[in-house]
């Protein structure tokens, strides 16, 4: 258990300082233009989000593996979560709904009558979010048996959701300054949230791991 103990506490402070030493870097590297490598789409930021991404997609694998193995009614919903990170994953890497709005929904102009704050497409990640908070009481409950993972998943989704809001808004207008500003407090958001929601399922998996090996 000690030995355990050990592993969650070196992998969750080594995710977190990654991260800062990574972000830290690109603002440095970069500086004074220092928002090219963090705010824009494709930029070496994307990596580590979408490495983080295909993170929680395995760890939640694991999961599912663990749950089917034991014939556990979880094993669907921890299906659903690697299929949904996977995606997620492939989205961010591959920037496919930021294709499809910059090519399809704003050419067209498509607009969402009472959503009135965005532009032409950024309503999509809104529709995500929706369908994540619908889901999310059914989820839930998969992280209540142990408080970490359940801080970090409520952390996790609260994070996400700031994230989408504020990637929502049209700064159409706006000085430069305050739009690169937004998005890179947004970005910063973003990684959190991602690094939360790994923690949360590098957690769940460590403890299917052990009690497999308790078991046997």
């Amino acid at each position: 258990m000690h030995r355990k103990k050990l592993l969650e506490t070196v992998f969750i402070t080594s995710a977190f300082l990654f991260a800062f030493a990574f972000i830290s870097g690109l603002y440095i590297l970069q500086y004074p233009q220092w928002w090219k490598w963090l705010v824009y789409e494709q930029v070496p930021l994307t990596w580590l989000e979408s490495s983080l991404l295909l993170a929680c997609s395995f760890f939640s694998f694991i999961c599912f593996i663990f749950c089917y193995k034991e014939n556990k009614k979880d094993k669907v919903f921890w299906f659903l979560l690697t299929g949904s990170f996977l995606l997620f994953a492939f989205d961010e890497r591959f920037a496919v709904h930021e294709r499809f709005r910059d090519k399809i929904i704003a050419p067209a102009d498509i607009r969402i009558p009472f959503i009135t704050w965005t532009s032409p497409g950024d309503y999509i990640l809104l529709f995500v979010m929706a369908a994540g908070l619908i889901m999310f009481f059914r989820l839930i409950r998969l992280f209540r048996y142990r408080k970490m993972t359940y801080v970090f998943f409520i952390t996790a989704v609260s994070l996400s959701a700031a994230a989408v809001i504020m990637d929502s808004f049209d700064m159409t207008g706006y000085p430069v300054f305050y739009q690169r500003t937004e998005q890179f407090i947004e970005e910063i958001i973003e990684t959190s949230a991602m690094l939360f929601f790994m923690n949360t399922f590098f957690l769940c998996s460590i403890d299917h791991i052990y009690e497999n090996f308790k078991s046997n």
